[in-house]
């Protein structure tokens, strides 16, 4: 059985792991937990950062950041500015 996605999103805080490509996979995945989790609930620092969750890329073991963008938008970034 072959894994298609891209990252591995190890949330602390929640006590979860799974795997997505993309933010819209971020909600989805989120959205499907029982009960439901509002993204807008998770930790996150000053700059939007989520500091209880991060992604690990299946392929290349790089460790990436989720970040608010907008509001409750979530965005995967390798750079932290």
């Amino acid at each position: 059985m072959a894994n298609n996605k891209t990252y591995i999103l190890i949330d602390y805080y929640n006590e979860i792991y799974g795997f997505v490509n993309s933010p819209n996979d971020l909600n989805a995945f989120y959205a499907s937990q029982d009960p439901p989790i509002s993204i807008s609930s998770l930790p996150r620092d000053p700059d939007g950062v989520l500091t209880q969750a991060i992604l690990v890329n299946v392929k290349t073991k790089v460790e990436s950041h989720i970040r608010f963008s907008t509001g409750s938008t979530l965005c995967i970034t390798n750079n932290l500015l």
